[in-house]
């Protein structure tokens, strides 16, 4: 059961993102929530899985493909297909991108898509197994 509470969860990304698409007008405050929440989404696998490759898995089996389809998009062709494989890694990381773009923007003035997609999928580990630790480390 937990299992499929984190597989639901690893989706919430894909919400976001075409939610932002809707309501352009505050893309820090999406990206600022979606932070928290996948920081509280990796602090909830804390109880519930046992090792951090486990929670990682499940909670972010889906970042991890659509990084891969994303960045062999990217490097291949340079952009994103425009179908339904080219849009879903942009919607999943939508909620992301605002940070990663200014973090790139203060690093080399410029944020390409690639360097982009990778510190965002970066970010977004990094915050849910933050999370993870914090909560084992409450046992």
């Amino acid at each position: 059961m937990k299992q499929i509470k984190y597989l639901l969860l690893a989706f919430a990304p894909l919400a976001l993102g075409f939610i932002m698409l809707q309501i352009p007008l505050a893309p820090n405050f999406f990206s600022l929530l979606f932070y928290f929440a996948w920081y509280f989404v990796g602090y909830s696998s804390g109880k519930d899985f046992d090792t951090p490759a486990a929670s990682f898995l499940f909670g972010n089996f889906l970042s991890v493909l659509l990084f891969f389809l994303g960045s062999t998009q990217l490097l291949r062709h340079g952009t994103y297909a425009s179908n339904l494989f080219g849009l879903l890694p942009q919607l999943f990381f939508a909620p992301a991108n605002p940070i990663s773009a200014k973090v790139m923007l203060s690093i080399i003035q410029t944020s390409p898509a690639f360097a982009c997609l990778c510190l965002s999928f970066l970010l977004t580990s990094m915050v849910y197994i933050l999370g993870y630790y914090r909560k084992r480390s409450e046992k």
